[in-house]
């Protein structure tokens, strides 16, 4: 930029500044990310007995920031796969990764871009997505038998 500065006094004579040349500094620094949430949850397919999994992902950023998340099967650095990047700026995220297979390890890493391009990455968090159950009735019995202790099996 190039700051001229001018004014006039009660009489009228003008007076007015050298150009000064200045640069505004550039955002570099990348979104902070922070109180990262992984929870996994079953869904029973409607046409089919069978369930898959998702997996739910919450984080918050110090500067508004776009969501999307990388991730993949196992452990390690490799991310195979990523969610479509959801490019609304806000503090607060939330993505859910859908049909995953139950009782399989994932691994993600969350990304959030603010509106300079400056990326920020949370570290490499590995989870479990939860094994099946057979039906309604079978979680509620062994909650109960965890609970009570009592309780013969489903099966008797």
């Amino acid at each position: 930029y190039v700051l001229l500065a001018k004014g006039r006094d009660q009489t009228g004579n003008e007076a007015k500044s050298e150009p000064q040349k200045f640069t505004t500094s550039t955002d570099t620094r990348p979104p902070q990310i922070s109180g990262l949430k992984v929870e996994g949850t079953n869904i029973q397919k409607s046409d089919s007995s069978e369930q898959t999994s998702q997996i739910v992902v919450s984080w918050d950023t110090d500067e508004a920031a776009t969501s999307q998340i990388e991730f993949g099967e196992g452990t390690g650095t490799s991310y195979s796969q990523k969610t479509q990047e959801d490019a609304n700026m806000t503090f607060n995220h939330l993505v859910v990764i859908s049909n995953l297979t139950p009782s399989k390890v994932y691994h993600l890493r969350v990304i959030s871009k603010d509106k300079g391009g400056n990326i920020g990455n949370s570290v490499d968090t590995v989870t479990i997505t939860p094994k099946p159950s057979d039906n309604a009735f079978d979680l509620v019995l062994t909650n109960l038998r965890e609970v009570f202790g009592f309780l013969g099996s489903a099966n008797q």
